[in-house]
C-alpha cells in the first residue's frame, strides 16, 4: 500500500473518530423495600446517554430527555404514554407546566448540598472524584424525604460533555424550584460514573445505586436525538 493511501486512510479514520459522539450506558438498581404490609421487589434497569457537539439525549425506561443547544429547545418525552412536551430554553416553568401544576410546584423544593471530598475511585479505568451528597424534599417547610450518599465524578472529560450537563440542569429545573441546590449540583461537573444513595421516608430506608458500564465514542443511531415517531405533542407536563 502506498504512503499516500496510508495517510489518506489515517485521515479518514481520524475524521470519523472526531465526528463520533459520546456514548454512555449505565445500570441502575433499587433494593427491595417494605412500607407497612406492601412489599416492593428489587428493580434494575439501564439508561443510555448520547452527547454530540450541540445536542444530548438521556434515555431511561420511562422517559427520554432531548436537548438541542443550537435550536435552544428541550423535549420531555413520556415513553409509557407516548407523548412529549417541547419547550424553549431558557425554560419558563409557567409554560412547561399546567397552571395547576405550576402553582403546586411553587411550594415544593429540593434543598441540599454537594461537597467534593479527597476520596477517589477508579471506574472503567477513569479516576473519579467523590462528592458527598445530601438533599431533602421540602413541601411548604415540611421535610418529607431525606437522601444521603456519594457521587463519583469523572471530571477530566473536557468540554465535549458540557452540553449534557446543561441538559441535566434543565431536568433539575423542572423537578425543583430551589436554585441554590441546582447550583450545588453544578459543582459536580463531569461524567457521573457511579451513585450510591439511600432515601429515607417515614422510617423506611431505600438503597439505590447506578454505575456506568460503558463509556465510548461512536456514531449515533439515526433519529436518537429526535422524538420517536408516532408520539403525541402535549401542551404541558
Amino acid at each position: 500500500m502506498s504512503k499516500v493511501m496510508v495517510v489518506f486512510l489515517m485521515v479518514l479514520i481520524g475524521t470519523a473518530f472526531l465526528s463520533a459522539d459520546i456514548y454512555i450506558r449505565e445500570k441502575e438498581h433499587i433494593d427491595a423495600y417494605q412500607v407497612g404490609i406492601k412489599k416492593t421487589p428489587a428493580k434494575e434497569g439501564e439508561n443510555e446517554i448520547w452527547v454530540g457537539k450541540y445536542r444530548a439525549v438521556y434515555i431511561t425506561p420511562g422517559e427520554i430527555y432531548i436537548y438541542n443547544k443550537k435550536m435552544k429547545k428541550v423535549w420531555f418525552v413520556n415513553r409509557r404514554e407516548k407523548t412529549y412536551v417541547e419547550a424553549d430554553v431558557p425554560l419558563d416553568l409557567n409554560i412547561v407546566y399546567s397552571p395547576e401544576t405550576a402553582s403546586r410546584m411553587k411550594t415544593f423544593k429540593v434543598r441540599g448540598t454537594a461537597k467534593r471530598t479527597d476520596k477517589t475511585r477508579t471506574i472503567l479505568n477513569k479516576k473519579c472524584a467523590a462528592y458527598k451528597l445530601h438533599y431533602w424534599g421540602d413541601a411548604g417547610g415540611s421535610k418529607f424525604i431525606d437522601s444521603k450518599g456519594m457521587l463519583w465524578i469523572y471530571e477530566d472529560f473536557g468540554p465535549d460533555f458540557a452540553v449534557f450537563n446543561e441538559l441535566m440542569d434543565l431536568i433539575r429545573q423542572c423537578d425543583n424550584r430551589d436554585e441554590a441546590f441546582r447550583k450545588e449540583m453544578q459543582k459536580a461537573n463531569g461524567v457521573q460514573m457511579r451513585t450510591d444513595i439511600t432515601h429515607t421516608q417515614q422510617g423506611v430506608a431505600i438503597k439505590t445505586w447506578s454505575e456506568v458500564i460503558e463509556l465510548s465514542k461512536k456514531d449515533p443511531p439515526a433519529g436518537v436525538y429526535d422524538v420517536p415517531k408516532g408520539y403525541t405533542l402535549k401542551e404541558a407536563l
